[in-house]
């Protein structure tokens, strides 16, 4: 052969190669970033005869591009040595990112201090790749509340800055990332963390079904964490069961009613939550007043507005009864003031309003290595995150936590599994999400 690649027009010649040819060729493959695990200098004679041919009939004789450019001619090579991998100028599409949306009704609307709940919008991805599917879920307010993300906020921060940051990792490095790196393409925003929690949720059940593990290897329980139960003192009516109930009770500025006061003697203790309605000191001890000597007071959470450490700070100096933060709490920078200002008792860590899984965890073990006492919140999820987050609840804190199944009035059929976070959609399910975005990654060579 003439000196210059064995695809040059002037270089090509309808003969059988020398053996040092057929080396030739094949190094010139190689080189050009196309590997064939069985490709020698017997099985490389068809495939150069047959791009000899192509060439002086004028048909397009660049590099090979597809293995089925090879299949009429090198009959003689084993079909495992027609796969094509390329590391530079060729990717191979695997990976496939689908987004979704599908709203559930609350089984009973909850009126909070600003905002109403009746239905609830859940954010669903599905990560394929090597035959492998893990999903993640996020739930979104409906609109900017208290510091978090609306829903639109979400969809356009994984559309337009997650999503395509994970493409260009993946594209670059050739694989998919561990899950727990994807916490650190965050920014400060909220909806990035939470659009950050999804994709990490995701791709955890992803690498976890992969290596046939269960959450429980990740995260073994510890603790019989208890569950909460959100009810409403702004409704016409209070559903409590037994006295090991644990209550979290939706207040604002107003007194308790009777009726309310008379449930809550059911309950083993409340918490009252006034998702920074700020009310004032004295509203505070009427209600703890009306309680006094009716059921006992956990806490009292989130009077005032989120950061606002120094009057959370003044009021805990002045009751009895424990307080605690919930929207104040975002990052590590958010417990150390807490801390220093003497703020709280307690604090309120949800996965998705912290940047995933993987920072609410350190959150936890930070604050409680701080004296504080954490526990885990949700945003309303179907059965998907919400045993996400029992499954870290029960491996991290005692204090009751959101981890009870939601109360949702059409969460639709999961199937039960022992991989991963131990459930997927149902087909009948799947055909109800709303499909958002698809994006298919390239990943280059094994």
């Amino acid at each position: 052969m003439r000196r210059g690649t064995p695809w040059s027009a002037h270089a090509l010649t309808e003969r059988a190669l020398s053996g040092e040819e057929c080396n030739e060729v094949i190094s010139e493959l190689k080189r050009h970033s196309f590997h064939f695990p069985t490709l020698t200098a017997t099985t490389v004679q068809p495939w150069y005869l047959n791009y000899v041919q192509r060439a002086q009939s004028g048909t397009r004789t660049h590099t090979p591009s597809r293995a089925k450019d090879f299949e009429s001619s090198a009959s003689a090579i084993p079909p495992s040595g027609l796969r094509l991998y390329a590391t530079s100028n060729r990717k191979v599409v695997d990976v496939h990112l689908d987004v979704y949306l599908r709203t559930n009704s609350l089984a009973s609307p909850l009126q909070a201090s600003h905002q109403r709940h009746e239905s609830r919008t859940h954010l669903y991805v599905r990560f394929f790749h090597d035959g492998t599917t893990g999903w993640g879920e996020v739930s979104p307010q409906p609109s900017t509340l208290n510091g978090d993300a609306s829903f639109d906020e979400v969809r356009s921060e994984l559309q337009h800055q997650l999503i395509p940051l994970v493409h260009s990792v993946i594209r670059n490095e050739g694989n998919v990332p561990h899950w727990s790196r994807i916490a650190r393409f965050t920014n400060a925003s909220a909806a990035s963390r939470m659009a950050t929690t999804l994709v990490e949720m995701a791709l955890l059940d992803w690498w976890l079904r992969r290596g046939e593990e269960s959450i429980v290897t990740l995260w073994p329980p510890v603790f019989d964490t208890p569950a909460l139960q959100t009810t409403s003192a702004l409704e016409g009516s209070t559903l409590l069961g037994d006295s090991s109930i644990h209550v979290r009770l939706k207040v604002d500025t107003r007194p308790l009613s009777d009726h309310v006061v008379k449930s809550l003697a059911l309950a083993g203790d409340v918490l009252l939550d006034y998702n920074c309605c700020s009310p004032s000191r004295d509203e505070i001890a009427h209600h703890l007043a009306q309680l006094a000597f009716v059921t006992r007071v956990r806490a009292i959470e989130q009077p005032f507005e989120a950061g606002n450490v120094v009057d959370h700070a003044l009021l805990r100096a002045s009751i009895d009864a424990p307080v605690s933060i919930d929207e104040g709490v975002r990052n590590r920078r958010d417990i150390d003031q807490i801390v220093q200002y003497g703020a709280a008792d307690i604090i309120c860590i949800k996965a998705a309003r912290v940047g995933g899984y993987s920072v609410a965890r350190t959150m936890v073990d930070y604050a409680t290595g701080k004296g504080l006492r954490p526990y885990l919140g949700g945003f309303f999820e179907s059965p998907l995150a919400r045993g996400a987050n029992r499954a870290l609840a029960q491996h991290l804190v005692r204090e009751p936590s959101d981890v009870a199944p939601p109360t949702l009035l059409n969460a639709g059929q999961w199937v039960s599994d022992d991989l991963g976070f131990g459930l997927t959609p149902s087909d009948e399910l799947l055909s109800t999400f709303e499909p958002l975005l698809h994006v298919d990654f390239a990943v280059g060579s094994h």
